[in-house]
């Protein structure tokens, strides 16, 4: 058979009657490098005329066939080909659509000399709105067939394809026993394992490095430079964090770093999706497509580092100008990012950089219930730290962030003692604010150290012993509970309320709880002290928000509500140990933490939690030494929860909590 008469379709459905020993179909038909495209009903010759009824095509399904006709057209009699290759491959997740991607193809420019269409030189003409398909070699696109009326259709390009991280990763393997030699360069302030760190990074020949460390061992600071350096040498990047405010403070130490080392740089050095779309914002809307292709290329020309966070559209939108091509992928907080996390696939074949600390919380979405296990997923940090001879590894051992007395339960829990810690032992609160001149007696200057645990389990007085017990939010969130304390609440502002007359900035203290009704309660809190005058606005630059939502930033003091007190002794995600060990590592000079001594202590042995008494044993107070009321410290953790059942009874909202004790 000529192949003049070799045509393809894609299969949309089986007419009922069949004809004169054919069935009919009706399908979406197209002609390889020329300009023919119908939907058409075909009589399709079959083998078995026993079986002329059946018809094993599936909707969308792409076929190759011949004709005997001169011109096809309605009824016209094909062979299907049943051993043809598909041109194209199907997008198998999309079923009830005809979508198919084409897999590493050059685009020339004469292919998009009309804005918005694409000729394809297998398909013919394809829409293209998103501007999608550019010049050069491209990976991957998907296209869909789009039925226009009874006889048209057409071909309209949907989006650059994903694919999963931990795909991505594993093409970067590099094999068991591999040897670099990494070249000296620029650093500054940086510790040995930092340096090495940063060198390997700037290794072109190492596909992948991982940073891992606890925190404040410097991830960051070390991305940081590798970030100036590339400026430095005129390179491009793209810099990946799964939260804003870990985009955020990645910005900010890489500018601090290249101020340090006199690198120049300008507004249009980073692009981010806001400055993105602002350059959109400025096109006429008569000034056409083209006018928008222009002004991005501009903008991606000059810039050197594009900032987004995981998930963001506008990632591919980056990807699609042909100025900026880069040479490294920068992730921060890699644990944070789950093995399955989509990326856009033409990140493949560019260099990695994966930074983080499996100790922290991985990706898995706790809220506020106990997570389904058969759904837990491993970062991309684990997925590497569990095969790191594939790939380049090192670990940061020296600790600069937080005072040793802070770090010291995460140090043993996770990293056996073997984080080596360099923060200055003197840089103390209670140094800072009782070297100033006020009159606080030293007998009350407890509550100030470095590890302070306020226990309301040494509450006897029953209307105060009632306000720590928890009660369920009236604020629940969508299929989850949320907790509430309104004594711990009381408690963090009061010592939150001293720490400014102490003079410590409202930006370096944050009040942190696991459960979002606490949040809520506390911000309530702090507007009421705004409006009554009993602390000024700038209150508000504090940073009032759960655990989880801090991960990768740092304050000066930490307020931490536990909120859980109840008879069954259930600390909820409280107990769960990365969540704890974020907490335990955010506070460089003071960590005041506030909750149920007795709780505590009787949690199971294997979760850790019970050896937070230890950090605390020489600053456990009666939360009325937070009111400067002082009391015998010598005291023992006492069940004032379940000794005091009925009182709980009446209090709490949680029926759940009412029964078997």
């Amino acid at each position: 058979m000529p192949d003049a008469n070799i045509y393809h379709a894609f299969f949309l459905v089986k007419l009922p009657q069949p004809v004169n020993g054919h069935y009919i179909i009706r399908a979406a038909c197209f002609k390889k490098e020329s300009d023919f495209r119908r939907q058409l009903k075909l009589r399709v010759v079959v083998k078995d005329t026993e079986n002329i009824t059946e018809c094993d095509y599936k909707y969308g399904q792409l076929l190759k066939f011949s004709t005997i006709d001169e011109k096809l057209e309605d009824y016209s009699i094909i062979v299907i080909n049943e051993a043809a290759t598909p041109l194209f491959e199907r997008n198998m997740l999309l079923l009830d659509s005809i979508r198919y991607q084409i897999k590493d193809f050059i685009v020339s420019a004469a292919q998009l000399s009309t804005s918005g269409i694409y000729m394809n030189p297998v398909l013919g003409e394809m829409r293209d709105p998103m501007l999608t398909i550019w010049p050069g070699t491209m990976q991957l696109a998907e296209f869909q067939v789009v039925m226009q009326d009874e006889n048209e259709f057409t071909y309209e390009i949907r989006d650059i394809g994903d694919m999963e991280i931990i795909d991505l990763v594993n093409s970067n393997m590099m094999e068991e026993g591999m040897v670099f030699k990494d070249r000296p360069t620029h650093y500054m302030y940086l510790s040995d394992t930092q340096y090495t760190s940063l060198k390997m990074a700037l290794n072109e020949n190492r596909k992948l490095v991982c940073i891992q460390g606890a925190p404040g061992t410097g991830k960051t600071l070390v991305l940081a430079h590798l970030i100036a350096i590339l400026l430095f040498n005129k390179k491009k990047a793209i810099v990946l964090t799964p939260t804003p405010e870990s985009l955020k403070k990645i910005w900010h130490t890489s500018e601090k770093v290249m101020n340090e080392m006199g690198f120049p740089y300008s507004s249009d050095t980073i692009v981010d999706i806001e400055k993105f779309d602002n350059t959109f914002k400025k096109v006429n809307e008569n000034e056409g497509i083209h006018k928008q292709i222009e002004r991005g290329e501009d903008v991606m020309s000059r810039a050197n580092f594009v900032f987004a966070q995981f998930g963001s559209a506008f990632i591919k939108k980056a990807m699609r100008f042909k100025s900026f091509v880069p040479s490294l992928i920068i992730i921060d907080n890699g644990n944070y990012v789950s093995e399955s996390q989509p990326v856009p696939a033409c990140f493949q074949g560019i260099r990695m950089v994966i930074a983080g600390d499996p100790s922290q919380l991985s990706p898995i979405d706790y809220y506020e219930i106990k997570p389904d296990p058969a759904h837990q997923k491993l970062s991309i940090m684990d997925r590497i730290i569990n095969d790191k001879k594939r790939f380049s590894y090192i670990q940061l051992d020296k600790l600069y962030r937080c005072h040793a007395d802070i770090i010291r339960w995460s140090n043993l829990t996770f990293f056996g003692r073997l984080i080596e810690n360099k923060f200055d032992v003197t840089n103390t609160l209670d140094r800072t604010i009782f070297n100033r001149r006020n009159t606080l007696p030293t007998l009350n200057r407890g509550p100030y150290a470095e590890t302070v645990l306020i226990d309301t389990s040494a509450v006897t007085d029953k209307e105060e012993r009632v306000l720590t017990y928890e009660r369920l939010s009236e604020a629940l969130l969508p299929d989850k509970r949320t907790y509430e304390n309104i004594g711990e609440k009381d408690i963090a502002l009061l010592h939150y309320k001293h720490l400014r007359d102490f003079g410590i900035a409202a930006s370096q203290i944050a009040i942190l709880t696991c459960y979002q009704g606490q949040v809520d309660l506390l911000r309530a809190g702090m507007e009421t002290y705004i409006e009554n005058g009993e602390t000024d606005p700038t209150c508000r630059e504090t940073t009032i928000a759960t655990v989880d939502s801090v991960q990768g930033l740092e304050f000066d003091c930490v307020i931490f509500s536990m909120v859980r007190s109840n008879p069954k002794l259930d600390m909820g995600i409280v107990a769960e140990p990365h969540r704890m060990n974020v907490l335990m590592t955010r506070a460089k000079r003071h960590l005041f933490f506030i909750g149920n001594g007795f709780l505590i202590a009787h949690q199971e042995e294997k979760t850790k939690i019970k050896h937070l008494l230890t950090i605390f044993r020489n600053h456990r107070f009666h939360p009325n030494h937070v009111k400067y009321i002082l009391t015998d410290s010598e005291y023992e953790t006492t069940n004032n929860v379940e000794s005091y059942f009925e009182d709980f009874a009446d209090w709490t909202n949680d029926e759940s909590m009412k029964t078997d004790i």
